[in-house]
């Protein structure tokens, strides 16, 4: 970014330096950035090692543990007796799915994406839902939407810039699961109402969330209990999380750039999840 910011070009954006003036795959910066980030060992699954065998040396070191996407919870249908009768009525009917249609008392409306929805992002693109709702009398930014979660996540730090006290914690002792089977015991659960979109569209629901004391650069994770309980839709592609109101349609908009802030911030190694402000 050496010209004047008077002579670069409005109609080339990058991402890296959140400026106009080159596109984010032109970004020397970024390039240098990423060189280094392997250099350093990061982003192994995006290289080709023509060297590595199945039985590399370097196996025997600590990988780093992630959670990408969450399994387990305390989701209503799979605790105690009913994760019981669950699997036993699953193992007794294999190939079967019994379909149950949730009703919906406002009229029936059809969700649509167009194209003309994305034009004002920048492409190509792979970023992920990341969206700002209001929860209790919080406005908190850096929720990722993520269907491949079957719970919900707040990080304990958001919670505490809330203001909640303790009171209202719960005790939980379901574990969470993570893709290669990393187990975490997490002793919080909390429902908070959440309010999603705005004006006479928007709608508040309870929404059940795990505590978690985690270093990520989301301070909230909304899974797929509150995608189905809001009948939505989410698109990553066109940002939006689109859900059915009384009202017809609302939609809450993702924000690509904290969406590329966050993903920055984790390969960088400096996640806090610390950003919730207070709307008063």
């Amino acid at each position: 970014m050496k010209a004047h910011p008077n002579k670069r070009s409005k109609e080339r954006y990058c991402l890296f330096h959140r400026d106009h003036g080159h596109a984010t795959q032109d970004c020397f910066d970024l390039k240098e950035e990423v060189e280094g980030l392997i250099r350093r060992g990061y982003l192994k699954e995006y290289v080709e090692d023509p060297k590595a065998t199945l039985n590399s040396e370097n196996d025997d070191k600590s990988p780093v543990k992630e959670i990408q996407t969450i399994f387990g919870g305390p989701t209503e249908r799979e605790l105690g007796k009913k994760r019981k009768a669950s699997m036993q009525e699953a193992r007794a009917s294999p190939g079967y799915c019994k379909v149950y249609h949730a009703s919906f008392t406002g009229q029936p409306s059809k969700i649509k994406f167009s194209e003309d929805e994305t034009t004002r992002l920048f492409h190509p693109h792979n970023d992920a839902l990341v969206i700002t709702l209001k929860i209790t009398n919080t406005k908190v930014h850096r929720i990722l939407v993520d269907g491949g979660s079957s719970t919900g996540i707040i990080s304990l730090t958001a919670y505490k810039a809330m203001d909640l006290g303790e009171k209202a914690l719960k005790s939980n002792l379901a574990p969470l699961v993570g893709f290669g089977g990393e187990r975490v015991i997490q002793k919080c659960r909390i429902k908070l109402p959440v309010t999603f979109g705005n004006g006479p569209r928007n709608i508040t629901k309870i929404v059940e969330f795990l505590v978690v004391d985690y270093s990520s650069s989301y301070n909230a994770i909304l899974g797929r209990p509150t995608i189905h309980t809001l009948k939505a839709i989410p698109s990553t592609y066109h940002k939006s999380l689109k859900f059915p109101t009384d009202g017809g349609i609302s939609e809450v908009k993702g924000e690509q750039r904290v969406s590329c802030e966050c993903y920055y911030t984790s390969l960088r190694g400096n996640d806090t999840g610390t950003r919730a402000s207070t709307s008063r």
